[in-house]
């Protein structure tokens, strides 16, 4: 069985964007600042700074599963707080987008490919991903909360609270801007901060996009549902944001199975596969047409999770007569 221990490393291997040749650093600086200056980005980023999320904000659409029913912050903060917006545009006036350091193998190929092939504007989009991901980081690491002092970051759920300890139990609960998918933290090369980043990318960008890499070029793929058409989308122009799941996107990837296994991910080290003590979705009773279009999706993966179910059983248990 492939375990996480076979994939890649986190790579401390980054460059500077601004070590880029002028034509492909241009066009990746154009695309990053034409997302950045979106509507959602200025209010994800403003969350990040504020350090807890806005709850009108956090559930418009979007799942929010991961702020436990007993967070205090689900009644008081209900709004950005006065002088964020304003700590927020300081930071982008002064902020130099050239700086960012991104994943170097990533960079190398973005750089070798001829501007408007599909693997440039793969590539291109990957690293405005990446890109939204480590500004948010960078936001984060201002440490500039205005809650540091008033329980809400460091509130940690009472054992009452049953759903949340039950998919948290090895989670950092300081930590509340965080995906499902994406807490893992002691593999992440910058720790609990890139929980932060994938979550200002679900925002942002409707999803933390994810690439095929067992063919170079292929992907993206939305995390929320369905691959992102590279030729007609090109990072520049990603339009609307967020992206966002729908009957046009038919293509589901089961976030349970081993990222290995699938060849689907950005990096290789960003899921861990489900221990076997872990609970597994896709044996629920229900099921909604974002998380699977048509009946037999759900059918699929609920047999895939059954087999995995038997897979346990058998290594616990040994063969059953």
């Amino acid at each position: 069985m492939i375990s996480h221990q076979d994939s890649e490393t986190p790579s401390p291997l980054s460059r500077r964007i601004r070590t880029l040749t002028e034509h492909h650093r241009d066009i990746l600086i154009h695309a990053i600042e034409n997302i950045c200056n979106t509507d959602e980005a200025r209010i994800t980023f403003a969350q990040v700074l504020d350090g807890v999320p806005v709850v009108p904000l956090l559930d418009e659409g979007r799942p929010s599963r991961n702020l436990p029913s007993s967070h205090p912050s689900r009644k008081t903060h209900q709004e950005i707080c006065p002088g964020i917006l304003e700590r927020l545009d300081i930071f982008r006036r002064d902020f130099d987008v050239g700086n960012l350091r991104l994943n170097s193998k990533a960079m190398t190929v973005y750089q070798s490919a001829a501007p408007g092939s599909r693997l440039f504007n793969t590539r291109l989009i990957e690293l405005v991903s990446r890109s939204v991901h480590q500004i948010a980081i960078e936001i984060a690491l201002l440490d500039e909360s205005p809650y540091r002092e008033d329980g809400l970051l460091a509130f940690t759920p009472p054992e009452s609270d049953t759903v949340f300890w039950r998919f948290s139990l090895s989670r950092p609960p300081q930590i509340w801007l965080r995906l499902m998918w994406y807490q893992d933290y002691t593999k992440y090369p910058n720790g609990s901060s890139d929980m932060i980043g994938y979550w200002a990318e679900n925002y942002i960008i409707g999803g933390v996009l994810l690439f095929d890499r067992r063919v170079e070029g292929v992907g993206p793929f939305s995390e929320l549902g369905g691959p992102v058409d590279a030729d007609a989308n090109t990072a520049t122009d990603i339009s609307p944001l967020p992206l966002k799941a729908d009957q046009e996107s038919l293509v589901r990837v089961d976030p349970e199975e081993p990222v290995l296994e699938t060849g689907i991910y950005r990096d290789s080290w960003e899921r861990l596969p489900l221990s076997d003590d872990e609970p597994d979705a896709r044996l629920r009773d229900v099921f909604t047409q974002e998380d699977y279009p048509r009946a037999w999706d759900y059918f699929d993966a609920h047999g895939r999770a059954q087999r995995r179910q038997e897979r346990i059983e058998r290594e616990q248990y040994g063969e059953q007569d």
